[in-house]
């Protein structure tokens, strides 16, 4: 009897399984299933005042929908396209992320390395930190974003000033003993990249990342530098959009300073799935959740939020900056990928990110 029951029990699970599996394929919708998908997104723009939209959905790397809307420039009326360049504010944590690791697997850095070793003249209290807890958030050290706020993400300053922001606020934890999200900790990985490398920010990400992945539309964030197809950010104020200035570079660096294009994301997303620039060991790490000093799991690896989109496991990360709002979705059981890039500040998205996952994968409905 209780073998039957055993065997019983297997089958059932089996079935479940097989019914899980089922439920949440990838499908290609119908010409009428697109027309409402993209309707709906057209009643949003129109209601929220979001001024352009590129959306983009890949499987196994491949783009297999994409979809621009509106303007990227209202005064000029230049239609959105998928060569419009936005700014992609923290989803730029990725390739400061990937940088990192590359200098790890080239042996010019440990993930261990307190971070004083190659920065220096930090505060007392940033001694002992490491590299890997500036890639976790669990360093402690207070985020100089929720300080300045996103408006100054279009000044100037200098690495020391930067530093002296976030050190005007005591650090929220001892090491390894919380979970805070912090641009500094990620402005600081981009300085670790320099003064390991040898190279400037732009220059390492250009010929380690975007030129081998032939990213032509990548780059960095600079206000006066002319830059093909790119698109204005704007912001609502008293009911009405308004032009914001693009980012400084200076101001954000690995925490939000990378501008890309759909065409280009999608390339990035084809190389994390083929390990183009990473090896498995190295891309896995990035995708493992970090872990406190009392072994307790955060929500978050190496620049990727982790956890689950009913029930499925996910890997994303939203970036926002003055004028721009980005969203990436990945469900890596099924190889399947949302990118939104929108140039509109504070936009809530979700509504149309529900759409897109219903239209392409109809159970999660």
């Amino acid at each position: 009897m209780k073998q039957l029951h055993t065997i019983k029990f297997s089958l059932f699970l089996i079935c479940w399984l097989c019914i899980v599996q089922l439920q949440a394929q990838v499908v290609k919708p119908n010409a009428s299933q697109l027309i409402d998908l993209e309707s709906f997104i057209e009643e949003r723009l129109a209601t929220d005042k979001i001024p352009g939209l590129s959306i983009g959905i890949a499987l196994k790397g491949d783009l297999i929908y994409t979809k621009a809307f509106g303007y990227s420039n209202l005064e000029h009326q230049v239609p959105v396209n998928l060569n419009t360049v936005f700014e992609i504010g923290s989803v730029s944590k990725q390739f400061t992320a990937t940088a990192i690791m590359l200098l790890v697997e080239q042996g010019k850095l440990r993930l261990d390395d307190p971070i004083q070793k190659i920065i220096p003249n930090l505060p007392g209290e940033w001694l002992g930190i490491t590299v890997h807890q500036l890639l976790t958030h669990t360093s402690g050290i207070p985020d100089y974003e929720a300080i300045e706020g996103y408006y100054n993400y279009r000044n100037r300053y200098t690495p020391q000033e930067i530093i002296q922001s976030a050190h005007s606020l005591p650090v929220d934890f001892e090491p390894g003993e919380g979970f805070f999200y912090s641009n500094t900790g990620y402005f600081l990985l981009s300085m670790i990249i320099e003064q390991t490398s040898g190279l400037s920010f732009e220059e390492f990400l250009g010929k380690e990342i975007f030129d081998p992945l032939n990213m032509t539309e990548s780059g960095v964030t600079d206000p006066i530098k002319i830059i093909p197809n790119r698109a204005e950010g704007y912001y609502i104020s008293k009911g009405e959009l308004k032009n914001t200035d693009a980012s400084n570079l200076s101001s954000t660096l690995g925490a939000g300073g990378v501008i890309s294009s759909m065409t280009d994301l999608v390339k990035w997303e084809n190389a994390l799935n083929q390990n183009e620039i990473l090896d498995k060991d190295a891309q896995d790490k990035m995708w493992t959740k970090g872990i406190l000093n009392n072994g307790e799991e955060t929500s978050y690896g190496y620049a990727w939020s982790l956890g689950e989109y009913k029930r499925l496991k996910r890997q994303s990360h939203s970036g926002q900056m003055h004028g721009f709002v980005t969203h990436v979705i990945r469900l890596p059981d099924y190889d399947y990928v949302l990118i939104l890039l929108t140039n509109r500040y504070q936009i809530n998205l979700s509504g149309i990110i529900e759409k897109a996952m219903q239209t392409f994968i109809p159970s999660l409905k």
